[in-house]
C-alpha cells in the first residue's frame, strides 16, 4: 500500500478517537435499546473518520477508491442509525416512519451494490480521476442514482433532527438540555455534506470533504452531551420506566435547591403545572419541604411533612432523600409518598378492633384466646357465665391449668393440650363436657382456629363455642308427641262414646221399624239403615288402625331424635341452620297429587336430581315420594354427600311424617262420625211434639244427602241454595218427603248421574226444585204417580204410597208439588207456604 502522511488526516483521525469514546459509552448501555443503536452511530463515525483518513493518506487510485467506498458504507450506517435513534428518544414509532427507515435502507442497500459492483457506472459516479496534490483527492462526476440516494440522506438527516426538535420544545429541564445537545451536534453532519458536495466554502484545498472534520465536532458534542448528562440510562430507565411510573412524587434537585425534573404525580401534589416550577429555586415553590430538607443535610429518612393544597385540604406525607455525586455537580432524589391514607386506616384499624371487641363482649357464643403454651389471652363475659369464673381471674393465667376437669367422648384420657397439638386441619370442631368448680357440668361445642407466628408455626389457638340445646329441644318435641296422643286417646274414648249412643240409636230405630213395618216413612227408615252402619264402622276401624301405628311410630321416632342429635354435631352452625329448614322444609311439602302415580312422582324426583348431579339409593328416593317430595333446592344439596345421614335425615322426618298422618286421618275420622251423627240426630230427633217451628230448609236437605252419602259416591251434586231465611214448618214430615224424592232420584238414575237441588224464594213460598238426568217417568204414568198404591217397581220392592204421603205433607203445608218430566230430565217442584196456619 503506497501511503503518505500529510496533517490534514489529523481532522478525521480526531473524530476516529471520539467515536470510540462513543461506542464506549453506547457499549456500557447495551443492555437498552436506545444503548445499542447509538452504538450503531458511533461505529458509523468510527468507519467513516477511518476511512477518509485512509483515503487522505493514500497515493495510489485503487486503493483512493476502495477507502472511498468503505467510508460510504460508513455514511449509511451512521445516517440509518441517527434515524432509528431520534425515534427511540423521543418515544415514537409510528407507521409511517418505519416505511421511510424501510425504504432508506433499501436505497443504502442499492447503493452500496453499484458502489462496489459498478464503481463507474454513469448511474453512480463516472469520470474518476486522481487530483496530484498533497494529499491526492478524487474527483468524480455523481450519476443520477447517486443525487437521488445523496439527497435522500440529507432528507433523513433533517427528519432525525426536526423530530428530536420538535420533542424538545414539548419537553423541560434536563431532557430539553439532553435533546439541544442531540441537535446542536446532529446539525453540522448535513450541513458538512452540503458544503463538501455543491463546493459553497472553499475549504484548504478544492474537493477536499470537510464532513469528518465537522463529524468530529459532533463526536464531541454528543460525548459532552449525550455521556455528561447520561442520556442514553436517564431517559429509557430513571424517566419513562421509574419516575412517571411511580405513584410516590418524585423530585430532582440540583444543587439542593434547583429543580431540574419531576413527575406527574409531584404536578398533582402541588397543583402547578411543570412548565411553570422547572428550573426554579425549591424555597419559592416550596418552601416548608425546602426547610425540612436543609434541617436534614440532605440525609432524610422518612420524615413527616404536613402539605396544605390551594383549597385549603391538608396532607400527611413521607419524605426521603438521596444525593447522588456527579462530576460537575451534585444531584438530589427526593420521594414524596402520600400517608394520609394510612393514617386515616391505622385510626380505622382502631376503631375497627374497639367494635370487634365490643361484639365479642356482648356476643352470647362463648370466645376464648389461648396461646400455645396455655396462657389466656381472651376470656369474654359468656365465658365467665358458663364457666363462672371472672375474666380478670382468668387473663394471663394458663388454661390447662385453671380448667383441668374435661370429659372428651371417646378420648378422655388424653390431655387437653396434647389434643390441641395433634390437630391438623382447622377449622376444628370438638366437643367437650366441662366439670365446674360448684359442680354443674356443662356441654360445650367448639369450632377452633389458629393464629400463625412469622415462622408458620402456631402462636395462639381461637375458641368460639356455644353450649348444645338439643336434648332439651327433643325433650320438648317428645313431650309434644306424648301430649297430642294423650289427646287422641281422649277423642278415642269420646268416640267409642258416640258410638254407643249410634248403635243405641239404630237399635231403637231397628224397633221402630218392626213396629212401623206398615208405615212407608218407616220403610225409608229401613233403607238408610243399610248404610249407616257401613258409614261409622269404616272411620272407627280407621282410628284403631292409626293409633296402632302412632304408638310404634313414637318408638321409632325417640330412636330417630338421637340420631339427628348426633348428626347435627357433624355441622357448621350455618350448616346447622339449613338443616333444620331442610327438615321443615320436608314437613311442608307440596300437597299430594292424585293424578300420579308412586312411579311416576319417583321417576319426576330422579329427573329432577340427575340434573343437579345427586343418585339416591331407592329407599331414600321412596321416603320423599312418600312425603310429597319431587326435588331438592340447591342449598340443601351438601346433606346429600354422606349418605348415611341423609338416610338417617329422611327416616327422622319420614317418621316424623307418619305420626303426623296418623293423627290427621283419626282426626278426619272423628269429624266424619261426628257428622254422621249430627246428621242421624238431626232426622231423628228435629220435633218430637210435632209442633209446626222455623226451620233452615237446606239444613234440612243437606242432612238427608248427608244420610245417603254412601250411595251417591257415582252423583254429581250441585246445590243452589238462594233462600237464607227460615221457614215455619215440620221438619220431620218434610224429612220423609226429602228422603223419598231423593231416593226415588237415585233409584231412577241407577245411582250414577247428575243431581240439582234449588231452593229460593217464590212470592208468598219457598221453592224446592230436585232435578236428575235420569230417564225420566214416561207421560201416560205422569198423573198416577200421585194415586195411593201405585207403583212402578217390581213386587216387594215399593208398596206404592210413598209419593202419596209426599202429596198430603205438602199439602199440609198449604203448599202444592208439579212434576215435569222427559228422557234425561225429570224435576220435581215444591211450593211450601212461607207462613202456614
Amino acid at each position: 500500500m503506497d501511503i503518505k502522511w500529510t496533517n490534514l488526516a489529523i481532522f478525521p483521525l480526531l473524530s476516529f478517537f471520539l467515536s470510540i469514546f462513543n461506542a464506549y459509552s453506547g457499549l456500557k448501555s447495551s443492555r437498552y435499546r436506545e444503548g445499542k443503536v447509538f452504538l450503531a452511530i458511533a461505529l458509523g463515525s468510527i468507519l467513516w473518520s477511518f476511512c477518509y483518513a485512509m483515503q487522505l493518506i493514500s497515493l495510489n487510485r485503487d486503493d483512493l477508491i476502495f477507502w472511498d467506498n468503505l467510508r460510504a458504507s460508513g455514511s449509511d450506517l451512521l445516517t440509518a442509525s441517527l434515524y432509528y435513534f431520534s425515534l427511540l428518544i423521543i418515544r415514537k414509532n409510528y407507521g409511517i416512519r418505519k416505511t421511510i427507515l424501510k425504504i432508506y435502507i433499501s436505497a443504502v442497500m442499492l447503493n452500496e451494490f453499484f458502489i462496489w459492483f459498478f464503481p463507474e457506472h454513469q448511474f453512480v459516479r463516472y469520470n474518476i480521476q486522481i487530483v496530484d496534490q498533497d494529499p491526492g483527492y478524487l474527483v468524480y462526476d455523481s450519476g443520477q442514482f447517486s443525487l437521488i440516494y445523496f439527497y435522500i440522506q440529507i432528507l433523513i438527516f433533517f427528519l432525525s433532527i426536526g423530530f428530536v426538535f420538535q420533542h424538545a420544545l414539548k419537553s423541560a429541564g434536563e431532557v430539553k438540555t439532553q435533546l439541544s445537545f442531540l441537535i446542536a451536534g446532529s446539525i453540522f453532519l448535513p450541513i458538512s455534506i452540503l458544503i463538501g458536495h455543491f463546493s459553497l466554502i472553499p475549504y484548504l484545498e478544492p474537493g477536499l470533504d470537510p464532513a469528518p472534520i465537522f463529524l468530529s465536532l459532533t463526536n464531541f458534542i454528543w460525548y459532552m452531551g449525550l455521556n455528561y448528562f447520561r442520556i442514553l440510562e436517564i431517559i429509557p430507565l430513571a424517566r419513562d420506566r421509574v419516575l412517571e411510573y411511580m405513584n410516590d412524587a418524585s423530585l430532582i434537585l440540583s444543587g439542593g435547591n434547583t429543580i431540574i425534573d419531576s413527575n406527574l404525580a409531584f404536578q398533582n401534589l402541588t397543583g402547578i403545572k411543570k412548565q411553570s416550577f422547572i428550573d426554579k429555586e425549591l424555597s419559592t415553590v416550596l418552601p416548608s419541604l425546602y426547610k425540612l430538607l436543609k434541617q436534614k443535610d440532605f440525609h432524610i429518612e422518612y420524615s413527616e411533612w404536613f402539605f396544605e393544597n390551594e383549597t385549603g385540604q391538608k396532607f400527611l406525607y413521607e419524605v426521603s432523600c438521596q444525593q447522588v455525586d456527579s462530576l460537575f455537580d451534585d444531584f438530589q432524589f427526593v420521594i414524596i409518598r402520600d400517608i394520609t391514607f394510612y393514617k386515616e386506616l391505622q385510626n380505622s384499624l382502631l376503631y375497627q378492633m374497639n367494635f370487634l371487641n365490643s361484639i365479642v363482649n356482648s356476643s352470647g357464643h362463648l370466645f376464648l384466646v389461648i396461646e400455645k403454651n396455655g396462657k389466656v389471652l381472651l376470656f369474654n363475659p359468656a365465658c365467665e357465665q358458663v364457666f363462672q369464673k371472672k375474666a380478670s381471674d382468668i387473663v394471663d393465667q394458663n388454661f390447662f391449668e385453671e380448667f383441668p376437669n374435661y370429659n372428651i367422648p371417646g378420648r378422655n384420657s388424653e390431655p387437653f393440650r396434647s389434643i390441641l397439638a395433634n390437630i391438623q386441619t382447622y377449622p376444628y370442631k370438638l366437643v367437650c363436657e366441662w366439670s365446674l368448680n360448684s359442680g354443674e357440668r356443662v356441654i360445650i361445642e367448639w369450632e377452633i382456629t389458629v393464629n400463625y407466628s412469622d415462622d408458620r408455626s402456631i402462636s395462639s389457638y381461637i375458641f368460639i363455642g356455644k353450649e348444645l340445646s338439643i336434648e332439651i329441644e327433643a325433650e320438648k318435641k317428645i313431650l309434644n308427641l306424648e301430649n297430642a296422643l294423650d289427646q287422641i286417646n281422649a277423642q278415642k274414648s269420646l268416640i267409642e262414646i258416640q258410638k254407643n249412643e249410634i248403635e243405641n240409636t239404630l237399635e231403637d230405630l231397628k224397633k221402630t221399624q218392626k213396629q212401623l213395618v206398615h208405615s212407608e216413612k218407616m220403610a225409608s227408615l229401613g233403607q238408610l239403615i243399610t248404610g249407616i252402619a257401613h258409614e261409622i264402622n269404616n272411620p272407627i276401624g280407621a282410628i284403631n288402625a292409626s293409633l296402632f301405628n302412632l304408638i310404634e311410630e313414637m318408638e321409632n321416632f325417640k330412636i330417630s331424635i338421637h340420631e339427628i342429635k348426633k348428626i347435627r354435631k357433624e355441622y357448621t352452625s350455618d350448616e346447622e341452620r339449613l338443616l333444620l329448614d331442610f327438615l321443615d322444609f320436608l314437613k311442608h311439602s307440596d300437597p299430594y297429587d292424585y293424578h300420579k302415580t308412586t312411579r311416576h312422582r319417583r321417576k319426576e324426583l330422579i329427573a329432577n336430581l340427575s340434573r343437579k348431579g345427586v343418585e339416591l339409593e331407592l329407599e331414600d328416593l321412596n321416603s320423599l315420594v312418600e312425603m310429597n317430595t319431587i326435588d331438592i333446592p340447591e342449598k340443601f344439596l351438601f346433606l346429600t354427600e354422606n349418605k348415611e345421614n341423609f338416610r338417617k335425615i329422611l327416616s327422622y322426618s319420614y317418621r316424623e311424617f307418619l305420626i303426623f298422618s296418623n293423627i290427621q286421618n283419626s282426626q278426619t275420622a272423628i269429624n266424619r262420625v261426628s257428622k254422621m251423627l249430627y246428621a242421624l240426630k238431626n232426622y231423628s230427633h228435629i220435633n218430637s211434639t210435632h209442633e209446626a217451628v222455623y226451620y233452615d230448609l237446606r239444613i234440612s236437605i243437606d242432612t238427608v244427602l248427608t244420610i245417603y252419602k254412601s250411595q251417591m259416591k257415582d252423583i254429581e251434586i250441585e246445590k243452589n241454595y238462594d233462600l237464607k231465611k227460615e221457614v215455619l214448618c215440620f221438619p220431620d214430615d218434610l224429612n220423609h218427603v226429602w228422603t223419598n224424592l231423593l231416593y226415588n232420584s237415585l233409584q231412577a238414575m241407577n245411582f250414577k248421574g247428575k243431581l240439582i237441588i234449588n231452593i229460593f224464594e217464590e212470592g208468598n213460598h219457598a221453592t224446592v226444585e230436585i232435578i236428575d238426568n235420569g230417564p225420566g217417568i214416561p207421560a201416560e204414568i205422569q198423573e198416577k204417580i200421585f194415586l195411593p198404591f201405585f207403583t212402578t217397581k217390581n213386587v216387594g220392592e215399593g208398596s206404592g204410597i210413598g209419593l202419596g204421603i209426599v202429596k198430603n205433607i205438602i199439602e199440609k203445608h198449604n203448599g202444592s208439588i208439579e212434576l215435569f218430566s222427559k228422557p234425561g230430565n225429570t224435576k220435581f217442584r215444591i211450593l211450601l207456604d212461607m207462613k202456614i196456619s
